[in-house]
C-alpha cells in the first residue's frame, strides 16, 4: 500500500473516530479493517479462495447432475453429494479433500511398489551371480562378505552398485567404440538368449531402458516389445528348441552385435550356448540364424 494511500485511510479513520465520539477503542473493536495495512489485499485473496470455492462446488454440482441418471443405486448416492454440495459445503469440500488425497496416496503406491521389485531383482542376479563365479581361494572371503552385505544391509550394497557401476559402464562403452570398425554379420544367439542377456546387462549395469536403447539405438517401446516376446518351448529340429519368436526385431540384431563387442572388450570366450548354436546352424550349411518371426505354430526348416 502507498504513503498517499496510508494518509487517506488515517484521515478516514480519524473522520469516523470523530463521529464516534474520539473513541479509538470503540472504532477499533467494531471497524477493526480500517487500522489494518494489507485489508484490502487481504480481501481480495478472501474474495479470491471463496470464488474458487464456488467454482469447485459448481463443477462437482454439474458433474453430478449429469451422472444423476445412471444405475439407481449411483444415482441415490449422487444425489445425496448434490444435497450435501448445496446444504454443508464446508464439510463437502473437506471430505472431497481427504478423499482427493488418498487417490494420490494409491496412485503413487504402484510406482513405489514397482521400484521396490526392481531393486529386489537387482539385488537377487547379483546374489546369484557371486554364487556362480569361479573363484580362488583369496577372493571367497570377499565374496561371502559381499553375499553377507546383500542379505543385512541392502540399501548400503544397493548405492555401492549405484556408485560403481555408471562409470565401469561407461569405461566399457568407451572401450567397444575401438571396436567400431568389428563386424558382426552372423547372429548365433537365438531371441531367447538374447532376451536373457539384456535382463542380465540391466540388472547387472544398473542401467535404464532407455539408456540401453540408446547404447544399441533402438527405442524403449520396441525394446519392451522384444522382451516380451514369448518363445515357443517344444521340440524341434534334431531335439533342438527353436524359439525365435520376435526374431525379425532389430533389436535381436542390434542387441547381439552390442553383446557380442563387449565380449570381445573383455576376452571372453564363446558360452556353451553360443557353441552348441554354430555346431546346429553348421550341420544346415548356415552362418548364423535367420531375421525371420517363428510363431511356433509351424516349423520353420534352416535351409
Amino acid at each position: 500500500m502507498s504513503s498517499l494511500s496510508k494518509l487517506q485511510q488515517s484521515a478516514s479513520s480519524l473522520q469516523e473516530a470523530l463521529m464516534y465520539g474520539g473513541d479509538m477503542t470503540l472504532l477499533l473493536e467494531t471497524r477493526p479493517e480500517l487500522f489494518s495495512e494489507d485489508s484490502s489485499e487481504e480481501k481480495e485473496k478472501e474474495s479470491a479462495k471463496r470464488k474458487r470455492t464456488q467454482e469447485i462446488l459448481d463443477y462437482h454440482h454439474r458433474t453430478f447432475k449429469r451422472k444423476s441418471t445412471g444405475a439407481q443405486e449411483d444415482a441415490e448416492v449422487e444425489r445425496q453429494l448434490i444435497k450435501y454440495i448445496e446444504e454443508v459445503p464446508d464439510i463437502y469440500l473437506e471430505v472431497a479433500a481427504q478423499f482427493e488425497e488418498e487417490r494420490r496416496k494409491e496412485r503413487e503406491q504402484p510406482k513405489e511398489s514397482a521400484k521396490k521389485r526392481r531393486e529386489k531383482e537387482i539385488l537377487d542376479y547379483h546374489r546369484r551371480k557371486l554364487e556362480s563365479e569361479d573363484r580362488t581361494d583369496d577372493q571367497e572371503e570377499s565374496r561371502r562378505e559381499l553375499i553377507k552385505a546383500i542379505e543385512e544391509r541392502p540399501d548400503i550394497y544397493l548405492e555401492m552398485l549405484r556408485q560403481t557401476k555408471p562409470g565401469l559402464t561407461a569405461k566399457l562403452l568407451s572401450e567397444m567404440g575401438e571396436l567400431s570398425y568389428v563386424e558382426v554379420p552372423e547372429i548365433y544367439d537365438t531371441v531367447e538368449e538374447v532376451q536373457n542377456k539384456i535382463d542380465a546387462f540391466l540388472l547387472d549395469s544398473l542401467s535404464t531402458k532407455t539408456a540401453f536403447g540408446k547404447m544399441i539405438g533402438c527405442s524403449v517401446p520396441s525394446i519392451t516389445n522384444f522382451l516380451k516376446q514369448e518363445q515357443y518351448d517344444g521340440t524341434r529340429l534334431m531335439n533342438y528348441k527353436n524359439k525365435q519368436v520376435g526374431a525379425s526385431s532389430k533389436v535381436y540384431e542390434k542387441a547381439y552385435h552390442f553383446f557380442e563387442k563387449i565380449r570381445l572388450v573383455v576376452k571372453q570366450p564363446k558360452d556353451d550356448d553360443r557353441v552348441r548354436n554354430e555346431e546346429y546352424l553348421g550341420r544346415w550349411g548356415k552362418k548364423g540364424f535367420p531375421m525371420k518371426n517363428d510363431t511356433g505354430k509351424g516349423r520353420l526348416f534352416i535351409g
